[in-house]
């Protein structure tokens, strides 16, 4: 993948090189509606990466399917390397490591989060007990799949969890 803000910029020019129709030497219907789109889609990077040059690390990114976010972030593991962190109403869901911030921009618009959200999004939801309920469950499920518990033990605890919350609620 090339690692540029003009990516899909790039590819309606690919799309008008392909799709031309050899009698008229015009790009065809199909070649014009995925042009249009692949246009569509270099606006909404351009707005992304508008706002990333504004507020750098820390942007948030909301998907276009629902309710689930990314934040650009340094990454811990491999220095000198970022990453987009995705995560949800009940807790971190993922990450993807690129060796730039911009790479890791463009592979969260990649993957559908093409929306500009609050800044404070992950603080937000951070804060809630549904986001507590969901890091005990995803160290539960760290744990059993390093084999550090048994599958009865997993399941026991994963059924306390859901018995605190419930009290909770």
């Amino acid at each position: 993948m090339s690692i540029s803000r003009d990516f899909y910029a790039e590819q309606v020019s690919v799309i008008n090189e392909f799709f031309v129709d050899p009698e008229t030497g015009l790009t065809t219907a199909d070649g014009q509606e995925f042009a249009a789109e692949a246009q569509a889609l270099h606006e909404q990077l351009q707005t992304v990466f508008a706002e990333f040059d504004s507020q750098g690390l820390g942007l948030t990114l909301k998907s276009i399917h629902g309710d689930s976010w990314v934040i650009i972030l340094p990454d811990a593991s491999n220095q000198g390397c970022f990453r987009h962190q995705s995560f949800s109403k009940s807790g971190w869901t993922g990450h993807m490591t690129t060796l730039t911030a911009e790479a890791a921009v463009l592979d969260a618009f990649e993957s559908g989060y093409r929306l500009l959200a609050d800044r404070n999004t992950l603080d937000r939801l951070a804060a809630t007990q549904e986001w507590a309920k969901g890091i005990e469950q995803l160290d539960l499920i760290t744990r059993h799949n390093n084999g550090l518990i048994s599958w009865q033990q997993f399941h026991e605890a994963m059924n306390q969890v859901a018995v605190k919350y419930a009290e909770a609620a």
